[in-house]
């Protein structure tokens, strides 16, 4: 049984496995990618949602296979560096995080700007296969997804926007 498998580890660790899962399978069973010409829609999601795409691009590409990567400011975002944060946590989520894929198989860029939410775009083989919506003005969250008092630090330091937190010393003895 399906479920068995994600028995061992902590709870949300199970959830986020599962979620993975279920996304990974929905693409599968879907087609994945754009079908009879109809462009994929954003898929507006949380940090499980993120990698679970991110995964089976990973998976669909191969190990050695091109990923290119696109990210688009949507209406009401002018931040300058907001592509930069979004193409960087998607570069190192899969060259970092579970999959350790090379980073020459992993090719970044910003694109023109869209209207409604900012988006991510997974290309493989030169097709369209999956859009990440993110939140206005947000990044695109992936990596670890518990709260901020379970997360492992050691697992965010090179990801937005905890790259922004500064660390905090110990306080100096007297």
């Amino acid at each position: 049984m399906i479920l068995e498998r994600f028995s061992a580890g902590s709870k949300m660790q199970r959830r986020i496995e599962i979620s993975r899962y279920l996304v990974t399978a929905f693409f599968l069973l879907s087609g994945w990618s754009a079908v009879n010409g109809q462009s994929v829609q954003p898929i507006l999601g949380n940090c499980e949602d993120n990698i679970a795409v991110l995964s089976a691009a990973h998976q669909e590409a191969g190990e050695k296979g091109l990923i290119i990567v696109i990210a688009r400011l949507g209406d009401g975002e002018y931040r300058s560096d907001l592509n930069r944060r979004r193409l960087h946590n998607v570069r190192v989520y899969l060259t970092e995080f579970d999959w350790h894929r090379t980073a020459e198989t992993v090719v970044t860029a910003q694109g023109e700007r869209v209207s409604g939410v900012g988006r991510v775009e997974l290309y493989i083989a030169g097709k369209l296969v999956a859009v990440l919506g993110v939140k206005r003005n947000g990044d695109l969250l992936v990596g670890s997804c518990e709260p901020d008092d379970m997360r492992p630090v050691k697992a965010e330091r090179n990801l937005y926007p905890f790259l922004d937190r500064k660390s905090r010393k110990p306080p100096m003895k007297r």
